[in-house]
């Protein structure tokens, strides 16, 4: 499966792949669910990505082979099974799904049809930090066709019965209070910067040598501070 994967990358074997059957194939083996191990069914989603990608005709294969309705049950956070690595695994769900699914007007319509956003909403309520950006980017791209508006704001959630709304909020203060972004009973404090926080990889790599305006402090500026010590 491995050399099918790095071969699904190159435009020549898209087509090749897509007459053999390889899509009835790939399905067949992530259906099997808990009966094949984690790491294969990630494998054939990834390839499934590849062959779907910029490929109209393939996504359309993907959709006749029912690879919709199988995406859609195994972006369920509850349906995947702790044996390997159930992160990547859902990485690799999210990825074909943008690869099989946006920017096809049919497919798109499909995955709403068979209430798609739900799952979509209820995995960016639970699924870990390390996943939840690449969830509420897809989130954001199926939000873009105007037929999804309406199972946004029926959505509700099973766990605390917040709504979508309500749940986007929430994701965000959570950010805020990680990052360490100040506010003054909901009021922001940086007016100049006001979702730079006190603790990201911005900061970090440059040692934390930032003007308050959050611009990168120079040498010189950093060896004027008060107690730094000049060659």
């Amino acid at each position: 499966m491995k050399a099918i994967l790095q071969a699904s990358k190159f435009e020549f074997f898209k087509t090749d792949f897509n007459n053999s059957g390889i899509f009835e194939q790939l399905v067949a083996i992530i259906e099997q669910g808990t009966g094949v191990n984690l790491d294969i069914r990630e494998t054939a989603f990834n390839i499934l990505s590849n062959l779907c990608r910029d490929s109209r005709e393939n996504q359309k294969e993907f959709r006749r082979k029912k690879g919709i309705e199988m995406l859609k049950h195994n972006l369920a956070y509850s349906q995947v099974e702790q044996t390997g690595n159930a992160s990547t695994f859902l990485l690799a769900v999210l990825d074909c799904l943008s690869s099989t699914i946006f920017g096809n007007k049919r497919s798109e319509s499909h995955f709403l049809d068979i209430e798609g956003v739900y799952v979509l909403l209820d995995l960016a309520e639970v699924c870990e930090d390390s996943l939840k950006r690449i969830c509420l980017s897809s989130i954001c791209t199926i939000l873009e066709n105007a037929k999804s508006f309406q199972y946004f704001v029926e959505w509700s959630s099973s766990k605390t019965t917040v709504n979508a709304s309500q749940m986007l909020i929430k994701l965000y203060q959570d950010e805020d209070k990680r990052f360490g972004v100040t506010n003054d009973n909901g009021i922001l404090q940086n007016v100049e910067r006001p979702l730079n926080p006190n603790d990201s990889y911005f900061v970090r790599k440059n040692g934390g040598n930032l003007n308050p305006d959050g611009t990168v402090r120079s040498q010189m500026e950093s060896n004027q501070m008060p107690g730094s010590s000049s060659s």
